[in-house]
Order: C-alpha cells, then sequence, then structure tokens
C-alpha cells in the first residue's frame, strides 16, 4: 500500500478526528470478516478502538490508527475477536 502511514497512537480517537475537522463515525465487523481489494475517493483515517485487524499486512490492534490517501487500493482482513474502529474521511 504505497503512501499508508500509521497515525500516532490515541486514547482518543474520535476526538482527535474531531479536532482536524473531520466527521468520524464507528464500525464494527466480527471476527474473519474479509473487505476485498478497494479504494476510496478522500483520503481515509482509521483508528481501532478495540479488537484488531489487518491492512494488507499491517496489524492494527485498541488506539492504533492508519491514514490511507484517496484512491489507494487496500484489503483487510478482522482479527479473531472482532474489531470496532472509528473512521473519517477528507484530506486533513
Amino acid at each position: 500500500m504505497s503512501g499508508v502511514s500509521r497515525l500516532a497512537v490515541s486514547a482518543e480517537p474520535e476526538a482527535d478526528l474531531r479536532a482536524l475537522g473531520l466527521s468520524p463515525y464507528p464500525w464494527s465487523a466480527g471476527a474473519g470478516a474479509r473487505f476485498s481489494p478497494h479504494s476510496h475517493s478522500a483520503t481515509k483515517h482509521l483508528y481501532v478502538v478495540g479488537g484488531s485487524i489487518e491492512f494488507d499486512g499491517l496489524i492494527l490492534s485498541r488506539g492504533e490508527g492508519i491514514l490511507i490517501p484517496a484512491g489507494t487500493v487496500h484489503s483487510a482482513v478482522v482479527g479473531a475477536g472482532g474489531v470496532t474502529c472509528v473512521e473519517a474521511f477528507g484530506d486533513q
């Protein structure tokens, strides 16, 4: 995933995303859920608030985040305990 970067670890990811002027929202998925390769038209900011998820070999757990630039093709697999995330889209 070219251009993908880790975000600073956060204890309050929703507040951090709002401080950037973004509108975060939560989502969750069950253990082993798979997200096929896809891209988004805007930059994706995502933090894990519970469980774990792997984005193309990059494993994220509670408090860890990722920045995926617009147009970047990525896929993901949810860890054994499921995952809850908060994400927002925007170029901040």
